[in-house]
């Protein structure tokens, strides 16, 4: 009998040790050691075909160093080793709990949160008091195939007939005609990303971050049961309509939260996001996640993913992350700064002298951007002297160091930083010097050969952020491209479901002029010129807005703000229930 019991305890134990490592990605849990891995092992690969993503047991791929295809093989390889690495912590994708973590709840002064019963507490987002009362608008979400661990969002037929609503709004440039249709639908999610990009340029932030976290919100009611976004196994493809209001959502919510400085809950969404589609990462989150990583202080989760994931994507591609890994092991040694003087900077010192001659002029942009001046030798130093872009390589280059110099020029500004850096030039320039060292020659033919073009999601990671420095250095193709706010650079042939709809009503009655953001801003300034006013642009720009929203017109300003105010709920909109949520209407869908 007791043999018996062991028998039946071993299995048991080795599984729930096993579902342990999956959910927490801690090696070091009961039984994920020595004599159990074979179980662990199976255990993982049950879970794994549960949830249809294969989860990998191994460590990154030994593929050759060399990409065949250049900077584009960064986000085009597989990502079966790095499901732990982008599993979600629920815990941190409350901004406001992190607000109150760090100033204490009576410092924070947080809209209160409907507590009916009826009412589903979200993972991404908590309702407000302050929004409409909510019924499912007829967004919901299907596997693609049984256990694929790939879902698509589908719209209801009454949805579809919202969204050409939407749609011939914006088209008669009548700024009622949009008003009703978000008051009469107040989830519909294209009208809450268009808004929430009109009142962010109006200077309006807390609006225009409202309006992105009810249409989150209104996803995650449709989510499907099985679709875990705390896994970092379930995928969306950004190529369907219908999916990419979500990726959109989640990258501006992430703009925001990190402008109230809630660098964790930003880290994480930028985990959500980036799992959503590793191998496409169609909005370039790669190029933001070390960042907040920094910030968070997460600097084991940057070493992780440069040492796992790094040679299968080809990391060290990219000036983001090699100059951010040296940072991390820089802060990690001298806590935070605390103790340079008594650290052994060796490791950090290799890491950036390694970064600065793969990518030599981003010590120049850094200095730049943090208001110092190196001295003269390596000012006019030929390695890193600052030129003109003369050919599409040195372009790509430049705008990705660009894009990193802007992005966190902040955290190379103390003085202790600054000097690190300047003294390991100082080596890098005595080895250019010598003309014989190998990693400067293998730099250098890898700036003239990998970088020939800029992949389509780093250029629609630029528009939608408006950073003026990096869009200069995008070609003109793609700056002077028509640019949808809530459908920016579309993948080369994906049709919308509503194009073919809405080219034959447009060629009915006339097509209107210029994009769907300008010509809704023409309704409200009939006599608004695309390109006369800075500020009115449909991308994003920055994290939450920038100082060009300020210097919008008075006369825009005060008719965006007549109309956010029209598509406030209105008194006793909520009397029959008390204000509270009503349960999702499956009516048009059937059961899932």
């Amino acid at each position: 009998k007791k043999k018996k019991k062991k028998k039946k305890k071993k299995p048991a134990a080795s599984t729930a040790a096993a579902e342990t490592t999956a959910a927490t990605g801690n090696d070091d849990a009961p039984g994920s050691d020595g004599d159990g891995l074979d179980e662990v092992d199976a255990a993982l690969k049950e879970i794994a075909e549960q949830f249809g993503e294969p989860v990998a047991v191994v460590g990154p791929s030994d593929s050759d160093t060399d990409a065949k295809d250049g900077l584009s093989a960064t986000f085009g390889s597989g990502s079966s080793c790095i499901t732990d690495l982008l599993s979600v912590d629920r815990r941190f994708l409350s901004a406001d709990a992190e607000m109150k973590r760090m100033f204490g709840a009576q410092a924070v002064r947080t809209q209160t949160t409907r507590t009916s019963r009826r009412h589903v507490r979200k993972t991404m987002t908590t309702a407000r008091d302050t929004w409409p009362r909510f019924h499912n608008p007829g967004v919901r979400m299907e596997p693609v195939a049984a256990g694929s661990g790939v879902f698509r969002f589908v719209h209801s037929a009454s949805y579809q007939d919202v969204q050409m609503q939407f749609l011939r709004a914006v088209q008669t440039m009548d700024p009622n005609s949009i008003a009703a249709v978000l008051r009469a639908n107040p989830y519909h999610v294209d009208s809450l990303l268009q808004l929430s990009e009109v009142c962010r340029m109006s200077g309006d932030v807390q609006t225009a971050a409202d309006f992105i976290e009810r249409a989150l919100y209104c996803f995650e009611s449709g989510f499907h049961t099985l679709f875990n976004i705390a896994l970092g196994t379930c995928r969306l493809k950004y190529r369907e309509f219908e999916n990419r209001a979500l990726f959109l959502a989640l990258f501006k919510h992430i703009g925001y939260v990190s402008g109230r400085g809630c660098w964790r809950t930003a880290l994480e969404f930028n985990k959500l996001l980036l799992g959503l589609s590793p191998d496409e990462d169609p909005l370039a989150c790669i190029l933001t996640i070390d960042y907040y990583a920094l910030r968070s202080q997460q600097y084991g989760f940057l070493w992780r993913l440069f040492n796992e994931w790094g040679e299968q994507r080809k990391l060290h591609y990219l000036p983001n992350i090699v100059f951010s890994v040296a940072l991390a092991e820089l802060f990690a040694v001298t806590d935070d700064l605390a103790h340079v003087a008594d650290a052994d900077l060796t490791r950090a010192d290799a890491l950036l002298q390694s970064a600065l001659k793969s990518f030599p002029q981003t010590m120049l942009r850094l200095a730049e951007k943090c208001g110092a001046v190196m001295p003269p030798h390596l000012q006019n130093h030929p390695f890193f002297a600052l030129r003109q872009p003369i050919n599409a390589s040195e372009r790509s280059v430049a705008l990705l160091t660009t894009l990193y110099a802007e992005e966190t020029h902040t955290l190379w500004k103390p003085p202790d930083v600054l000097s690190w850096m300047q003294r390991n030039a100082e080596v890098v320039a005595a080895c250019y010097e010598t003309g014989k060292d190998i990693d400067i020659q293998a730099g250098e033919q890898r700036r003239r050969t990998l970088y020939a073009s800029i992949p389509l999601n780093i250029q629609r990671h630029v528009m939608i952020r408006e950073i003026q420095a990096a869009q200069s250095l995008l070609p003109a193709s793609v700056t002077q491209a028509e640019v949808h706010a809530y459908d920016p650079l579309p993948p080369p042939g994906a049709k919308s479901p509503y194009d073919e709809r809405l080219a034959m009503e447009v060629a009915q009655g006339g097509a209107a002029r210029g994009g769907t953001l300008e010509m809704f801003l023409r309704s409200l300034l009939p006599d608004f010129v695309a390109g006369q006013h800075a500020p009115v642009q449909v991308q994003q720009q920055g994290r939450g807005g920038g100082a060009a929203a300020a210097e919008a017109p008075a006369d825009l300003r005060a008719r965006i703000m007549e109309l956010v105010q029209q598509l406030a709920p209105a008194p006793g909109d909520d009397d029959d229930d008390g204000g509270e949520f009503a349960p999702d209407d499956d009516d048009e869908f059937g059961v899932m």
